[in-house]
């Protein structure tokens, strides 16, 4: 999507009729519209969101018409405000428009109708083509979950780096990179390999059809668990972020600054040492797992080192007779004594040679061996377990020692007579409590879906051992197994991609976000897409409470990001045409930055998109703004505000839109 122009008739203080052409060029990619407060850089934002989609995020929303044109119009007579935007996505030009009319009541109030958008197109060949469904077609084009990331307002752009906006900013990725499609094609295929259940079950016994009533409740149950377990642990999030935010601010203050910091170190330990109880704790089942048999063995061993002991010391086990050694004796026809072995005597000789095993002793050894090393290993587990049980109760002693100083800080900041401080310190020991209950209520939920998913998976088992008699009840089990195949197989590929997006975002952010902040914090993206931020103390990471200024840096890397991954997503045909060329328009990007971060954010600026529009105050574009963007700079608009408290002649604000830097 490369944003050709945009028309306002009408729209909010945009009098008449206005048009804006945007700078396609590449190496020129930078379209800057000038204004000062009030002159309706916010206003031409919106003017984006309401075109594609119908919202905005201006007061008085329903409020569209130009004041000065309603002023201007008869009473009882109609206008017209609309909003045109045209853009090319791949071969075609699109025509978006969304108007609406209002008719003028007794003083200048309107009644509004409902807005009509319509939309054409004109593809490689110059056709003409009007989609039937226009709203589907434009949410194809750019999803409106993600109107906000590409039409930026940078004043208000600090919710994208809170916990609270994670489920957006996830479902909008994920839209974006087409892994919702692929989630719901699972979902969808699911759905069928029900259907054919019930399908095949009809064909079958009484007991397969309870067998498949019996999966269904259970899949019931466990999407059920599922979703408390997500909205478990969304709460909990909020809560620890919360408490990382408090603790951030008990670390600015003058009163608790040592005190916070010696509790971060503290804090730091504790998670070290419950690290380290974990470790002992996988390291005592894998010792018990490879050599658990032996603690139950001991009167065994004792047992059959007694028996063999006994059958050798009462001549069962003739170790002093060598076979081998007989058998020389006998070739010879001599015996050790010297009277020859003939007749009746060698016959008896080669007669007990028979009977006898030749490797009765060897074996006998071996088994000695062996009894003697289960001892020497029954022992050397019994040592293992001690020393890491020893081990473990250090560590909980340190613990402990831990814990207790942590409550002593916690109660000296309680206890300070700045009644902010101890207010947080309470806050604080209250949200931890309550993180210590959320995370027992999320551990027990997960029990539970072990525990259906086990049975679960024992019911299906069942069901798929039932035989499936006749044509149709073959049929609809195949159907539901390649329905199974695929999906599983989908689910796969979902993770992959899931994984892949999510690294790539990783790598992307930190390397823009390296070049906009100049202070060395560590952005970290996880699984649920979630931001957390990080500096470093000597070799301690803390979590970090960033500044307004510092929130809309980051909102910025993670907005430029998206739209540097969904490019390359479109530009990898090799599995699935997702992603896509966006713009990024912004308004204000400057406002909250200091010199250096403005500096470091419009050289930035032109490389996260093919397409960038800044709308910037003359104050914060003047200087190294100015400078560090100029070379990029492909059109340039000023809005020229009419203000009637300035001049007598204005009965009704309006800004005209000029092409061109002017003079303030």
């Amino acid at each position: 999507m490369i944003l050709d122009a945009i028309t306002l008739h009408n729209f909010r203080q945009f009098y008449g009729t206005q048009r804006i052409f945007f700078s396609k060029d590449k190496s020129k990619n930078v379209t800057v519209i000038l204004g000062e407060n009030g002159s309706g850089k916010t206003a031409l934002l919106n003017a984006f969101s309401w075109c594609l989609f119908g919202q905005t995020d201006l007061p008085d929303r329903e409020d569209i018409l130009s004041e000065k044109a309603v002023a201007e119009a008869a009473d009882a007579g109609e206008l017209e405000a609309y909003v045109k935007l045209e853009f090319n996505e791949g071969l075609k030009t699109y025509y978006v428009t969304r108007s609406v009319r209002g008719k003028k009541l007794e003083g200048n109030r309107l009644e509004y109708s409902e807005p009509v958008l319509t939309l054409e197109y004109t593809d490689e060949t110059g056709k003409t083509v009007v989609p039937p469904h226009p709203q589907a077609t434009i949410n194809r084009i750019i999803p409106e979950a993600l109107r906000t990331y590409f039409f930026f307002q940078g004043e208000t752009s600090g919710n994208l780096t809170q916990k609270e906006g994670a489920e957006e900013i996830k479902k909008a990725i994920r839209v974006l990179m087409g892994l919702e499609i692929l989630e719901q094609t699972a979902k969808d295929l699911e759905e069928a390999k029900k259907s054919f259940r019930h399908e095949s079950a009809a064909y079958g016994d009484p007991e397969a059809q309870k067998l498949v009533q019996e999966i269904e409740e259970l899949e019931r149950q466990l999407s059920e668990k599922n979703e408390d377990l997500r909205g478990k642990i969304r709460n909990r999030d909020l809560v620890e972020s919360e408490i990382l935010g408090v603790q951030d601010k008990l670390r600015s203050l003058g009163a608790s600054k040592d005190l916070q910091e010696r509790k971060d170190t503290l804090l730091d330990q504790e998670r070290k040492v419950y690290e380290q109880i974990k470790d002992v704790r996988t390291a005592t089942i894998e010792v018990l797992a490879q050599r658990g048999y032996l603690a139950f063995c001991g009167n065994l061993v004792k047992e059959t080192n007694v028996f063999l002991r006994e059958k050798l010391a009462g001549g069962e086990i003739p170790l002093e007779m060598n076979h081998r050694f007989v058998a020389k004796l006998l070739e010879k026809g001599e015996c050790i004594c010297g009277n020859g072995l003939k007749g009746g005597a060698a016959r008896r000789v080669e007669e007990w040679l028979k009977a006898a095993d030749p490797e009765l002793e060897e074996k006998f050894l071996n088994l000695f061996a062996d009894v003697r090393l289960m001892e020497h290993d029954r022992i050397r587990l019994f040592d293992e377990l001690r020393r890491l049980r020893s081990f473990k109760d250090n560590l909980l002693l340190n613990l402990k020692e831990i814990q207790e100083e942590i409550a002593e800080i916690t109660a000296k900041m309680e206890g300070q007579d700045v009644a902010e401080v101890a207010a947080l310190a309470r806050k604080e020991r209250e949200l931890k409590s309550a993180l210590k209950e959320m995370d027992e209520k999320v551990g027990r939920i997960k029990g539970d879906i072990s525990s259906l998913e086990k049975t679960l998976k024992a019911k299906q088992e069942e069901l798929g051992k039932k035989p499936f008699e006749g044509e149709a009840a073959g049929l609809a089990k195949r159907r539901m197994d390649i329905c199974e195949n695929i999906r599983k197989t989908l689910e796969e590929v979902l993770s992959i991609q899931s994984e892949d997006v999510q690294n790539r975002l990783q790598q992307k952010i930190a390397n823009v976000y390296s070049r906009m902040l100049h202070k060395s914090y560590e952005a970290v993206i996880d699984s649920e897409y979630n931001l957390s931020f990080y500096k470093y103390m000597g070799d301690q990471r803390i979590p970090v409470r960033m500044s307004q200024g510092e929130r809309q840096v980051t909102s910025l890397a993670f907005v430029g990001a998206i739209v540097d991954v969904a490019r390359e997503q479109t530009e990898d045909k090799s599995f699935i045409e997702f992603g896509g060329e966006y713009p990024i328009v912004l308004d204000s990007p400057f406002g909250q930055l200091d010199e250096d971060h403005r500096k470091r954010t419009a050289l930035c600026l032109p490389s996260l998109s093919n397409q960038v529009i800044v709308m910037v105050s003359g104050s914060q574009w003047k200087g190294p703004v100015e400078e560090e963007m100029k070379a990029n700079i492909g059109r340039i608009y000023h809005l020229a505000y009419h203000d009637p408290k300035e001049n007598p002649a204005v009965k009704f604000e309006y800004t005209e839109i000029q092409e061109g830097e002017k003079d303030a």
